[in-house]
């Protein structure tokens, strides 16, 4: 698996597959908090035979090391655009997946926007900026209780709160082995992707003007969505829960080929 190696020294582990179509885009997948580039194993197989697919492990995530600092949104997306010149990677589909992995998706987008076509935004509303912990908005009241768990319980916090995260008619081997791999993720590296979270995304997603499509397995805010981003599409799969990449792959397959087709 190649690597690339980011300017404060982090490694970041990735793998690129597929045939290189000039009437095709790239897909390049980015996975979600305490996720890892297996989650995109289904996506991976299915356009690999029509158009080249780039998937990695985020700095402190999966085989990917972290030498100082676990890196901010922009940090990651610098990563991920690096990765993309040396493999000469332009005007692609970027599909993002869930809290952490959708705004470094739409940072990638805003910072990039030669190498973005559209981008596929999986499980994730538009978040604005709040304080971890602060009790005057929900989402930083569930990060805060989520940062205390995690700092007093590590790995098995990490667990529970991904068990959560599924359907309850998910197979228990996709559960289980998500389940275990995040739990080794360490401690700062998770909370540095809830801290990512905390910075929000609605100010990312206004100065996109590329097409967005919002793919969701719980309902969202498509009005105040759209107050942010005028341009975005929505679809909704069936049967899933926060990982619909994984839970319920053939229907995320046929959103995105169509999402692709049309650009």
């Amino acid at each position: 698996m190649p690597r690339h190696q980011a300017p404060d020294g982090s490694f970041v582990h990735y793998r690129l597959e597929g045939r290189a179509l000039a009437s095709r885009p790239a897909l390049i997948f980015i996975h979600g908090w305490c996720g890892n580039l297996h989650h995109w194993e289904a996506q991976a197989r299915h356009f690999s035979r029509t158009h080249r697919v780039l998937r990695m492990d985020r700095r402190g995530h999966g085989r990917s090391q972290v030498f100082t600092d676990p890196g901010t949104g922009r940090d990651h997306a610098d990563d991920i655009a690096a990765i993309a010149r040396r493999e000469r990677i332009r005007r692609a589909v970027v599909v993002g997946s869930g809290g952490d992995g959708c705004p470094i998706a739409l940072e990638l987008t805003r910072s990039y926007p030669n190498l973005v076509r559209g981008t596929v935004l999986i499980d994730t509303p538009l978040n604005p900026q709040v304080t971890i912990g602060a009790g005057n908005h929900a989402l930083g009241a569930v990060l805060g209780e989520m940062s205390d768990s995690i700092r007093a319980s590590g790995a098995r916090a990490i667990g529970t709160f991904y068990r959560t995260y599924f359907h309850p008619r998910t197979r228990r081997s996709i559960v289980k082995r998500a389940v275990e791999a995040a739990a080794q993720t360490p401690v700062p590296v998770a909370l540095a992707g809830l801290q990512r979270i905390a910075d929000g995304s609605e100010t990312i997603a206004g100065d996109i003007r590329q097409p967005l499509l919002w793919l969701m397995a719980t309902e969202i805010d498509e009005d105040h969505t759209r107050r942010f981003a005028p341009q975005a599409a929505f679809a909704r799969v069936v049967g899933a829960g926060h990982f619909p990449q994984l839970e319920t792959p053939a229907q995320v397959n046929a959103m995105l080929e169509t999402f692709t087709s049309q650009l």
